[in-house]
């Protein structure tokens, strides 16, 4: 599944093999294959408090559906280090629960902390598309496709929202 697993099934106990393909697996949304190297990077850490050793494990829970849980990590996460990916899985936490300017703020917050995360800004422009703030999400889109320029994707949803915004002004 991923090229860390010689890695892992040569040295188990390597904490960095084992992180690498927790994660590796939750960009495939495998989360039922993630678990257990995510259970054996909590296991093998020396610091439970590590913010990249919080997310993976509210990343783990969020993929799960269990978005109380992997919120309550996900603020303690931003408030041990205060990184974009962090603000950025609470705002996709609050998305799927619903609270959208809540999710909105977060995003824009993960957006500022991470000016050159083209997946960062995608995201944030996503979000505000789908809420139909169509002006407001093209400055994303644009920062995104500024960031990827050959990003042939990116480029079709911004204008898709361009298009959107034209449409309803």
């Amino acid at each position: 599944k991923t090229l860390w697993q010689p890695m892992v099934a040569a040295y188990p106990r390597l904490l960095y093999a084992n992180f690498n393909m927790a994660v590796a697996l939750l960009n495939q949304h495998d989360y039922d294959a993630a678990g257990p190297f995510v259970d054996k990077v909590v296991e093998l850490s020396p610091n439970k408090d590590d913010p990249r050793l919080l997310l993976l494990q509210a990343s783990l829970l969020s993929g799960r559906g269990q978005l109380a849980q992997a919120r309550v990590l996900s603020e303690r996460t931003i408030k041990s280090y205060g990184g974009p990916e962090a603000y950025s899985l609470l705002g996709w936490n609050a998305f799927q629960l619903g609270k959208y300017d809540e999710a909105i703020g977060l995003y824009r917050q993960a957006a500022a902390r991470a000016p050159r995360s083209s997946a960062i800004q995608i995201q944030a422009g996503r979000l505000l598309a789908a809420q139909g703030r169509c002006l407001e999400a093209i400055r994303y889109y644009q920062q995104a496709v500024r960031i990827e320029k050959f990003n042939l994707v990116y480029r079709a949803e911004l204008e898709q929202v361009r298009r959107r915004a034209v449409a309803s002004s």
